[in-house]
Formats: structure tokens, C-alpha cells, sequence
């Protein structure tokens, strides 16, 4: 059980909050953007979308992907 001082730990919790899912591993992001995960880790490496390490573990987070996708809304 959290209590309100107690931070959630995403590792363990799932990355959830309020049943949104805050960051996600790169093949889920990929999944989540309907593209390869080959091309969802070019654009991590490229650094057009935005990720962040939590451990050894590389994360995209919620607001990056939609960060991606308004850029791409911009840009048609």
C-alpha cells in the first residue's frame, strides 16, 4: 500500500498512475505508435523522440510519445 509520502516505484508498480501508464519499454512504445521496433529505437537514438534511463532499463515516457506525435501533427 502507498501511502502519500511514499513515491511509486514504476519498476514495480508497472509505471501506473490513475491507470495511465507513465513510461514505457521501446517495443511497447513501438507498439503503442503502430511502428517497428526497429524504427521506434532509431528514433530514440536519433533523438527525435525523447527517453530516459530508469536502471539499466531504457524508457519513453507518456509525454514524450505525444510530444512525437504533435511534432508530426506539426510538420504535415
Amino acid at each position: 500500500m502507498h501511502d502519500a509520502a511514499t513515491p511509486i516505484n514504476p519498476e514495480r508498480d508497472g509505471g501506473l498512475v490513475g491507470n495511465r501508464q507513465l513510461a514505457y519499454t521501446v517495443p511497447n512504445a513501438a507498439r503503442a505508435l503502430d511502428i517497428s521496433d526497429r524504427q521506434a529505437w532509431k528514433l530514440v537514438h536519433e533523438g527525435v523522440i525523447k527517453s530516459i534511463k530508469i536502471g539499466r532499463s531504457r524508457r519513453v515516457t507518456r509525454q514524450a510519445l505525444e510530444e512525437y506525435i504533435e511534432g508530426l501533427r506539426s510538420a504535415a
